[in-house]
């Protein structure tokens, strides 16, 4: 992930220039985690020591060490005051490796204390840190837009008024308004309209001859200026990528703002990504934590969304819940029956509704209602995510176990394949247990 040397000024841990303890940052693959700390100095040597000076952008390396044999830069009672402890460990770089990316290394598995960890004296000055890149405004949407009959801009189908979405790449600033006509053609209105998801163009023109879409005083009522301008397309473009346009940089009226009446329909929209129950459990509290209550606990749901980008766990609440749903809920989870429930209002033993507001655990299903012939809780209809519920509403169950003592998990009615960002995913109702951390 990165390395650097550092050192010790006053209480503060600062770059030392070409001089210094190995700091590096690796962390996992899907950036879920980074760690900061040492390199171990088993197995490693001049060969590498010179490499790793290299790899850092110096011409070589002039003498080396551990904390150990040398606390001038970082003492071992500083790393262990700021928790840096061994990071990489076992470095082994071939005879013959030029670069670091030829030599092995164990990451976070190692045995070393932090009197082993490395430190470098390098050959040259302290390279120069890469300048961060300019943020820039880049193109983030477009549609077509006009007024309807109580003067509101909305969509307008294929045709209306070219309103674009523009944003700096470091996500600082945002901008709507329009595109100017200053360079655009035939050409450019043709892949505007593909672009945009239509067959092509049937004509197009400025707010300035035509105002049956956005007039030039509503345009400035809602501040909607140029954000595009300059929009050429080459003779060979074949999408509006190819085109060349200066962003938030123009000399533009809003008069000259484009309209276009697109071929073909309206493009569908995407279709919003939905809700969907991925697992459920009873939980209880145990010493501050939150843990599998076997077969009687507070009803805890692990939803997602249908495209992976979001996930949620909460509660169930009571409104509309009855013995009926109580009975499959129980069967759901792989008991026989239920013996009794209510909410944790008249019934906090399991986890409490303060818990509950302390862990953030709100509701995601509301309005369980269970059809009298119901046989499954699939057939039950319910709202995820919306609710007008409080935590003193959420439901506790205490399920009956099968004759054996067992839960009595049924291997088929309890199990669903849900196609989650294109994987299939099979999943027992039963699944989500054992112990959340907050």
């Amino acid at each position: 992930m990165g390395a650097g040397l550092y050192r010790t000024e006053g209480e503060e841990i600062i770059p030392g220039g070409n001089a210094g303890v190995l700091l590096a940052v690796v962390g996992m693959t899907d950036d879920s985690q980074d760690s900061m700390g040492t390199l171990c100095d088993d197995h490693f040597n001049n060969h590498s020591a010179g490499i790793a000076c290299r790899s850092l952008g110096f011409d070589g390396v002039i003498q080396w060490g551990n904390v150990g044999n040398n606390e001038q830069y970082i003492s071992e009672s500083t790393l262990r005051q700021h928790d840096l402890y061994t990071v990489m460990d076992n470095m082994r770089c071939p005879d013959a490796s030029n670069e670091i990316s030829e030599c092995e290394v164990d990451l976070m598995d190692h045995n070393c204390s932090p009197y082993e960890s490395v430190w470098l004296e390098c050959v040259g000055s302290s390279p120069e840190p890469e300048p961060e890149p300019e943020p820039e405004w880049q193109f983030m949407g477009a549609a077509l837009f006009h007024t309807d009959d109580s003067g509101e801009i909305v969509p307008g189908g294929n045709a209306g008024v070219v309103l674009i979405h523009v944003a700096m790449s470091d996500g600082s600033e945002e901008a709507f308004g329009t595109l100017c006509d200053d360079n655009f053609d035939d050409r450019s209105a043709g892949i505007a309209c593909r672009s945009l998801g239509f067959d092509g163009v049937i004509q197009w023109g400025n707010v300035g001859n035509n105002e049956q879409y956005i007039s030039t005083n509503l345009l400035r009522e809602y501040n909607l200026d140029t954000v595009v301008d300059q929009m050429s397309c080459p003779a060979d473009a074949r999408n509006v990528t190819d085109c060349e346009a200066d962003l938030m940089d123009h000399d533009c009226s809003h008069y000259e703002s484009v309209w276009l009446e697109c071929e073909g329909s309206s493009p569908e929209p995407e279709p919003e990504p939905e809700w969907q129950f991925m697992g459920a459990g009873l939980y209880r509290t145990d010493d501050g934590e939150i843990v599998e209550g076997r077969n009687a606990g507070v009803v805890l749901v692990h939803l997602a969304t249908s495209d992976g980008t979001q996930v949620v766990s909460g509660t169930l609440c009571d409104d509309g819940f009855d013995d009926h749903a109580a009975r499959l809920a129980c069967q759901s989870i792989g008991y026989d029956d239920v013996r009794e429930w209510g909410n944790v209002e008249r019934n906090g033993d399991y986890i409490s509704w303060e818990d509950l507001v302390h862990y953030g655990l709100e509701t995601v299903v509301d309005e369980l209602s269970c059809p009298a012939d119901a046989a499954h809780i699939s057939s039950c209809s319910s709202q995820l995510i919306q609710h007008d519920c409080y935590e003193g509403e959420s439901v506790w169950l205490d399920c009956a176990e099968g004759e054996d003592g067992e839960d009595g998990e049924n291997e088929e009615g309890n199990f669903f394949e849900l196609d989650f960002k294109g994987v299939k995913v099979g999943l027992k109702l039963g699944d989500f247990r054992g112990r959340i951390r907050f």
